[in-house]
């Protein structure tokens, strides 16, 4: 097969053109596993296996990388190479100032609202909080604010840890579960197009997960898509990214009420669910007078700035 073929198939086969790839860093530079995890970008053709069932839960797939083929998880995929480029910046940046600055903060796990349709959890750190008040009273309070994009949302605490690794661990844990616990099989011979309504779950960066139900009509690239009882493109901004189809049914009222079975079951979750121990924090009373008070400064991001490591 030539080159070009390789290239026509892995086309075919994923419309994801770029990934960011969790894999251990003695495999990536061509020998023994040692346990450290590190981050790399490969395009479509990199990827190896063809097989729909890669497609969901942890997302574990072979790849070309330095002459060799080796195994790791997708942590995102989208058809933008600039914000993937963005988001390898975002977990690979180890200079001394940065770990010094986040040694002492916390981390978060919360649950929030995207619109009517969509739930999120997402990792924040204590600095991307907004804080009514300064002043600590209340450790019951479970409920904060949190910047997403331009806009504050209301959000509840699920779980929050001094470490990136233990709560990055506690996300895909709770991700993996919501998906057994909700998950239908696709069963290839009922088309979509009969059940268009769908329960999906997708991330559009390393640190979050987002459980939307959204009608097919609503999906891009239908027509291109190999796998679309299981794979479902959708637009999030101005990017394309993958979803993996949870559930979907003729009657959208069926999906609504798994969705918010969903979210009271992760209100409801004793965490931390990896066994590991959870830090007890005491979290403020809202003030909910001040809550539109708070200003948000968007920085600027300069294209020129990052720098994509290729094998």
């Amino acid at each position: 097969m030539t080159s070009y073929q390789v290239m026509q198939k892995s086309q075919e086969i994923c419309r994801m053109s770029w990934f960011l790839i969790e894999m251990d860093e003695g495999q990536s530079k061509g020998g023994k596993e040692n346990g450290k995890i590190v981050y790399g970008v490969i395009h479509s053709i990199d990827l190896v296996d063809n097989d729909s069932s890669n497609m969901y839960i942890n997302r574990r797939v072979r790849f070309n990388w330095n002459h060799a083929i080796i195994e790791g998880r997708i942590k995102l995929a989208s058809d933008d190479r600039f914000f993937i480029e963005q988001q390898f910046k975002i977990l690979t940046q180890n200079s001394e100032e940065v770990v010094l600055k986040e040694k002492f903060s916390k981390r978060y796990l919360v649950q929030y609202n995207k619109g009517a349709n969509t739930i999120v959890h997402a990792i924040v750190h204590q600095k991307e909080i907004v804080w009514p008040k300064e002043d600590f009273h209340n450790p019951s309070i479970r409920e904060v604010l949190i910047r997403d994009g331009k806009i504050q949302r209301m959000a509840t605490v699920l779980y929050v840890s001094d470490s990136d690794d233990l709560i990055q661990k506690e996300l895909d844990i709770l991700k993996t579960t919501c998906f057994e616990r909700a998950f239908e099989e696709p069963y290839d011979n009922i088309d979509v197009e009969d059940t268009p309504w769908l329960f999906v779950q997708y991330s559009n960066g390393p640190s979050n997960v987002s459980y939307s139900v959204i009608n097919l009509s609503t999906t891009v690239w239908q027509s291109d898509n190999l796998y679309r009882n299981v794979v479902a493109y959708i637009m999030d901004g101005d990017s394309v990214f993958q979803s993996i189809i949870i559930r979907k049914s003729k009657d959208r009222n069926i999906l609504d009420t798994e969705l918010r079975t969903l979210k009271e079951s992760c209100l409801a979750a004793d965490f931390p669910i990896s066994g590991t121990s959870c830090v007890k924090v005491s979290l403020p009373p809202l003030d909910h007078q001040a809550l539109c008070a708070k200003s948000v400064s968007i920085l600027g991001v300069k294209r020129d700035d990052f720098q994509i490591i290729r094998h």
